[in-house]
């Protein structure tokens, strides 16, 4: 009978052309759960809940009113057509209840975001499954506990793994066991991974420490599972996270202290890249480097994740930016995001041009990512200038001759992120510049995305196609 009495209420409302949204037990079996049907639940907009009424009153059982019961507080109406219980919910006003804080949550259902699924013969505009579980978790009755695993039980890991380190081709894309989660750890299901220098670093030079070895520091998506001690972050939620390995993968759990919240209007590509491209170069500029408005700086590769963000970071501060990188392409793109002189290093003497556009001075701080220009950044410098070297994209032994620069009352200052993000003002700085993602304030450059399974083409064009801004992976 679930059939017709799904056929009936669908061509109700799409004849009175009325969106709705599937819920509750019919959507989880929509979804993969083995579970019998009860009664079929849907929402509508407000403006149409009374159109919907009127509709069907030949088939009301339970009047249209507001109900506070079995952890919803909502105004709904009852139908019976053919046995079958068929309630619509108004979306207007209806709350849930989280059993675990005994606190109502406002249930939040766009109609605009749903999954159509084939069900009981029709299409389905069902809620998605990440509210679904959210919603099904707060309730915490048995049968939206057994929902709830069997909808994170069709959740699969893969991964892109390798086992000895090498170049790209080592990678391989295979099925992984789940990764455990601890007390305070949040289950994120990955929509979009960053590949950032220091993973292309540690597939070519570092050996795995286990076989299956997942690399990777940056992964966004939602989070589907907590442990028992989390309490800042909720199912459903959108967060970004930032880990030492882990990311190449479909799941991950990760401790909630690294992760970020995604605000409304962030792609979530976007906010994979953000924590570390931003992060570092925030770091880099003004906890490190100390930069004050109308000081210039030398930010080298500034084509690459962290440039990009040090060229926004530094001009908004009020800074003179020089920076380097190659292809008059790539260098007006450069102009355009706010540097003040761009630096050919293809064709033109790095340091003789800091000099021509200092006036013979130096710079007062430079940025350096690569490694292998070290000793030009140093040679960039004015007198008691300061040179901040972040991580060795050029993948060379960080040789330098430091005598010049000790002659200069020169400082330099190493940064390593992976112990930095656990500080509460780094960690609330990330928020912060998420924010201003979401306000058009600053510019998350993708250059390629490719599917995790092809892994090793992204590694291959991270590291050999010059991309402008990051490349990233779904899931």
């Amino acid at each position: 009978m679930y059939p017709l009495a799904a056929q009936w209420i669908v061509g109700l409302l799409r004849d009175r052309h009325i969106p709705f949204q599937i819920c509750g037990g019919l959507a989880a079996k929509g979804y993969g759960a083995d579970r019998a049907l009860n009664d079929i639940d849907l929402f509508v907009p407000d403006e149409h809940f009374m159109t919907v009424v009127q509709a069907g009153q030949a088939h009301i059982s339970k009047p249209a009113a507001h109900y506070c019961e079995e952890g919803w507080d909502l105004t709904y109406v009852q139908f019976k057509y053919e046995d079958i219980k068929v309630e619509v919910g108004n979306a207007a006003g209806a709350h849930i209840l989280d059993a675990a804080s005994q606190t109502w949550v406002p249930l939040d259902i766009a109609f605009d975001r749903y999954e159509t699924v084939n069900l009981l013969g029709l299409a389905l505009p069902l809620m998605l499954k990440e509210d679904l579980i959210r919603y099904k978790s707060m309730l915490s009755r048995p049968v939206d506990i057994d929902d709830v695993r069997a909808l994170k039980s069709e959740i699969k890991m893969q991964a892109s793994v390798y086992d000895k380190c090498g170049d790209p081709t080592v990678l391989r894309y295979a099925d992984v066991p789940d990764p455990e989660l601890g007390a305070f750890d949040v289950l994120i299901e990955v929509q979009a991974i960053s590949i950032e220098g220091g993973d292309l670093i540690n597939r070519q030079m570092t050996p795995p420490p286990r076989v299956d070895y997942i690399v990777g520091y940056a992964a966004a998506g939602v989070v589907v599972a907590l442990g028992s001690g989390v309490s800042t972050r909720k199912v459903g939620d959108r967060v970004t996270s930032f880990g030492l390995d882990g990311s190449h993968a479909t799941l991950r759990a990760i401790p909630e202290s690294q992760t970020w919240l995604v605000p409304d209007g962030v792609d979530i590509a976007e906010a994979a890249v953000l924590p570390i491209s931003f992060g570092t170069a925030h770091h880099c500029l003004f906890a490190r480097g100390a930069l004050q408005s109308g000081e210039t700086v030398l930010i080298q590769a500034g084509a690459g994740g962290v440039g990009i963000a040090a060229i926004q970071l530094a001009k908004r501060m009020g800074a003179i930016v020089i920076t380097v990188s190659s292809g008059s392409e790539r260098l007006a793109k450069l102009t355009s995001l706010g540097a003040d002189y761009v630096i050919d290093h293809q064709r033109e003497d790095v340091v003789k041009a800091v000099f021509e556009y200092t006036q013979g001075r130096g710079v007062d701080l430079a940025i350096d990512p690569v490694g292998s220009t070290l000793q030009t950044s140093l040679q960039s410098l004015a007198p008691e200038g300061r040179l901040v070297f972040v991580g060795n994209a050029g993948g060379g032994e960080l040789t330098v001759d430091l005598w010049p620069a000790l002659q200069a009352n020169h400082s330099l200052f190493g940064v390593f992120m992976g112990t930095q993000f656990g500080y509460p003002n780094v960690a609330a700085t990330v928020d912060r510049m998420l924010d201003d993602v979401a306000n058009a304030n600053l510019k998350v450059l993708i250059d390629r995305r490719f599917p995790l399974e092809k892994a090793v083409d992204a590694h291959e064009y991270a590291e050999r196609g010059k991309p402008f801004g990051r490349v990233v992976m779904h899931p």
